[in-house]
């Protein structure tokens, strides 16, 4: 968040009021919603573990991850993958 309040030269209630001003969700909802949509892509593609989904979408607990995951989208990862991705090999 530091980075993005240098570059927009704001500090940070200026900043989270214009980005919901513009984007309709706060900054951090935004980035949820970012990294929830790359684990969903990751499960697609069903290579890798959840654990290891969970540590490159920076959630250190698969457990905090999942249920994440599942408030996010609707079903836990796993179902997630059952249904729409490759079977995990």
């Amino acid at each position: 968040m530091s980075g993005l309040r240098e570059r927009a030269g704001l500090s940070g209630a200026p900043l989270h009021q214009r980005f919901i001003a513009q984007f309709g969700e706060s900054p951090m909802a935004q980035l949820n919603a970012l990294r929830m949509q790359r684990a969903a892509l990751l499960l697609r593609e069903g290579e890798r573990l959840v654990g290891a989904i969970a540590e490159s979408v920076v959630y250190a607990d698969a457990l905090d991850f999942s249920y994440a995951f599942k408030a996010s989208i609707g079903t836990s990862p796993s179902q997630y993958r059952s249904r729409h991705g490759k079977p995990f090999a």
